[in-house]
């Protein structure tokens, strides 16, 4: 069996509501098994209002991480966007990450869940959004 971790962070950490925003998050691959050679591609899935396209809603894309060596970390970051229709609220981005093994098969199947926190500007007062119910004027 497989050991793999997966880890996320995000820049900037967290989301402005109300408007459109970009994103990048790192992704870090480790394999602590010490003696095999993994080939690693990971499905993203990131439901609307996040979008991996910045101008149109998509919700599903792959990323080929390549070879992961024993005891080795891979990294990668993925641009993310969201539409102007977010609302302050945590958003999921799920990730079903792929190993194959030396014959081409998938040796393991790993599900995990990022969320990244999205919050109403103090600020948007002023630039013309109401705080009580936070529609635009």
């Amino acid at each position: 069996m497989a050991t793999v971790e997966l880890k996320t962070s995000f820049e900037p950490e967290t989301l402005r509501a109300f408007m459109k925003n970009e994103f990048r998050m790192k992704v870090e691959f480790k394999n602590s098994d010490p003696e095999h050679i993994y080939w690693c591609e990971s499905d993203i899935i990131a439901k609307a209002p996040l979008s991996l396209a910045h101008d149109m809603p998509m919700e599903n894309g792959r990323i080929r991480i390549g070879l992961l060596k024993p005891n080795s970390t891979v990294n990668k970051v993925v641009n993310l966007y969201t539409l102007p229709n977010n609302f302050p609220d945590s958003y999921r981005i799920n990730f079903v990450v792929y190993l194959y093994d030396e014959d081409g098969t998938i040796s393991d199947r790993i599900e995990e869940t990022s969320s990244i926190e999205c919050r109403q500007n103090k600020a948007g007062a002023s630039a013309g959004v109401s705080n009580a119910t936070g529609i635009e004027s």
